[in-house]
């Protein structure tokens, strides 16, 4: 039981982070503004280049329509 309430706990975390990174408010998390959010919130990818962020963000992108939406950003969190 206290694994599901971390999950749901998890999940919570989650949509928070999604909805203070998504600016534009469309509910998809652009390039821009994921590469923009992920380098103010922490310096683990302020030496990132720029084929490392592409590489980055085509894994996250998995239905390839060029936005992150909430799924593929959930999808990407667990993953890491």
């Amino acid at each position: 039981m206290s694994n599901l309430m971390a999950s749901n706990e998890d999940l919570e975390d989650y949509i928070a982070m999604f909805k203070q990174m998504d600016k534009s408010h469309d509910g998809f998390l652009s390039y821009d503004e994921l590469k923009k959010e992920l380098m103010q919130m922490t310096d683990d990818y302020n030496e990132t280049t720029e084929d490392g962020w592409e590489d980055m963000l085509a894994v996250m992108d998995s239905n390839n329509d060029g936005k992150i939406d909430f799924t593929e950003f959930v999808a990407a969190a667990y993953d890491r």
